[in-house]
Formats: structure tokens, sequence, C-alpha cells
């Protein structure tokens, strides 16, 4: 009994998310990590090579 209601409650849970997500893409929001930028990951890299060859 209380796994069948703990199931409805996360059907529930997964419909409302969904439902969120698919409102803020129509407004133009998009989620997710942002991208990394081409200069950090190359000064990253440098900095690392840099700190094996010491």
């Amino acid at each position: 009994m209380m796994a069948s209601i703990a199931e409805l409650k996360r059907d529930i849970i997964v419909e409302r998310s969904r439902a969120g997500l698919e409102v803020a893409r129509v407004r133009g929001r998009v989620g997710g990590r942002p991208r990394k930028q081409a200069k950090n990951v190359q000064l990253a890299l440098k900095m690392y090579t840099a700190l094996m060859r010491s």
C-alpha cells in the first residue's frame, strides 16, 4: 500500500518537473552547466604541464 502511494507521489513529482522544464524552454531558458571557455582550458593545460615539468 505504502509503495503504491510512494510511486504515485514520485510520478506526480516527475510530471511537475517535466512541465516546469518545458515552460522554461518555451521562455528561452536553457539548463545545464555553462560551457568552458577555450582560453581557460588552454591556461589550465599550460599550468598543469608547467607543474608536471618542475
